[in-house]
């Protein structure tokens, strides 16, 4: 499985208006099969799915860019730790302001990591419709 930067602009407005979506109490995580970026598609023979990732951390709630960078490296992580069973684009948007500390920043990881746990279950039940 490989990670692959989602730059469109167009596929996070078609993203935004999903209906596959899962929200935590930090973030709010929008995914849906590849046909959505199917002009950019990565296919492989080796089974290995590409999982086109896009954040959306705005200064005005994740103040300081080391925070913000370090929530891309852990959504990252564990999504390269979970083997999508499709093709799929994966929108990570932050919708609470964060302020981290060394207590909130466990917290955080935590909301990330079972967000994307939760995100890898839905994806088994999700089907490849086509958006408008």
């Amino acid at each position: 499985m490989s990670l692959v930067a989602l730059n469109d602009g167009t596929v996070f407005q078609r993203l935004s208006a999903t209906r596959h979506r899962l929200q935590s109490s930090v973030f709010v995580l929008s995914f849906h099969p590849l046909d959505v970026v199917s002009e950019t598609a990565h296919h492989s023979d080796d089974g290995n799915h590409p999982i086109f990732l896009g954040f959306v951390l705005p200064k005005k709630l994740v103040k300081r860019a080391v925070d913000r960078n370090q929530i891309k490296r852990w959504a990252r992580t564990f999504l390269r730790a979970h083997n999508a069973s499709q093709p799929c684009a994966v929108v990570i948007k932050a919708k609470a302001k964060l302020f981290f500390n060394a207590a909130t920043r466990s917290d955080v990881r935590e909301d990330l990591a079972r967000l994307v746990d939760r995100w890898t279950h839905q994806m088994r039940d999700v089907k490849t419709p086509r958006l408008a």
